[in-house]
């Protein structure tokens, strides 16, 4: 917790450590991961959700493909919802950013 120091009757802030995050973003969607992809083949960015495995779209450019991969995230949760299904649960993916990178060849 965080104080403001010499405020008259201060009250504890929460700090990010202290709030646990939510499940859901602020437009109440679950927090799923995107894998964003090149394709040679295809000549655009595929995008993969995991947690919904059968699903894929694309884009362009990177900009349009995370676009193009939200709006799938929204449109099949809106409609598993509407059909009663449960959602699949997000996935937490632990990773060392500089290990994958280095793996890559990617100068650190």
């Amino acid at each position: 917790m965080t104080h403001l120091r010499g405020a008259p009757n201060s009250r504890p802030i929460p700090s990010a450590v202290d709030v646990p995050p939510s499940p859901l973003d602020a437009n109440g969607y679950p927090r799923y991961s995107m894998i964003i992809e090149w394709s040679l083949e295809d000549r655009a960015y595929i995008v993969t959700i995991p947690e919904l495995k059968r699903h894929h779209t694309h884009g362009r450019t990177i900009t349009e493909a995370v676009q193009q991969g939200q709006d799938l995230l929204e449109s099949l949760v809106d409609w598993w919802r509407e059909d009663g299904w449960p959602l699949p649960e997000p996935q937490h993916f632990d990773y060392d950013v500089h290990e994958v990178a280095a793996s890559q060849g990617v100068p650190r």
